[in-house]
């Protein structure tokens, strides 16, 4: 995801001072990297609104690239050309922003586990396989319409019987994280701010 502006600063070297020329490249990477950072915290803040979340592990992943408003000022053709990503190095994170279609990757069909409560984390421990080699009471069930469970006897009798897992070749995931909007809107809020009180200190403690 990129946040982007276009300008025709390209222009400015005609007629501007260098000292100014200079001080307004700084402050644009300042501004992109500060609203880049304002982004991050927004996506991240929004995460427990809208998923269950278990761990601070895709929190982490949403990333800024380049890390530095150095980085920014590096990454183009003066003032045209510079730019700051805002992304998450989770793939499976793009299927929530964009919905889809999720399909088994080395197995026959999707393992959805069935949490109670909803909060319970699903480590390696609670996966399909290692339920049913150590976890004792776990079964296997497979009905006449060839569909799958993983069951849970809840004591030594027969029943209660918990649901862990149903099994399907495939899962419908919905749209629901919006984090491109997000960052959109918070660009559109907040670029201009930073970008003004940057080039004010640049040109306050210019040499």
């Amino acid at each position: 995801m990129d946040v982007r502006i276009d300008t025709n600063l390209a222009e400015l070297p005609i007629w501007i001072d260098g000292k100014v020329l200079k001080q307004m490249k700084f402050a644009t990477s300042v501004a992109l990297y500060e609203t880049a950072k304002e982004a991050q915290e927004a996506v991240r803040e929004d995460l427990p609104k809208i998923f269950t979340i278990r761990t601070n592990w895709v929190a982490k992943g949403i990333r800024i690239k380049p890390g530095s408003s150095r980085g920014i000022r590096g990454s183009g053709d003066g003032l045209n050309g510079m730019s700051v990503e805002i992304g998450t190095v989770d793939p499976f994170m793009e299927r929530q922003e964009l919905g889809g279609e999720k399909k088994p990757f080395k197995a026959h069909s999707v393992a959805i586990p069935n949490r109670d409560p909803q909060t319970e984390i699903a480590d390696r421990k609670k996966w399909p396989k290692a339920l049913l080699k150590k976890v004792s009471g776990t079964f296997l069930y497979k009905r006449a319409d060839g569909k799958k469970f993983i069951l849970q006897r809840e004591g030594r009798s027969r029943y209660p019987i918990k649901l862990r897992y149903s099994f399907a070749s495939s899962v419908n995931v919905p749209a629901r994280w919006n984090m491109r909007e997000r960052v959109l809107n918070i660009a559109s809020e907040k670029y201009y701010g930073n970008f003004e009180r940057a080039f004010k200190k640049a040109m306050e403690t210019a040499r």
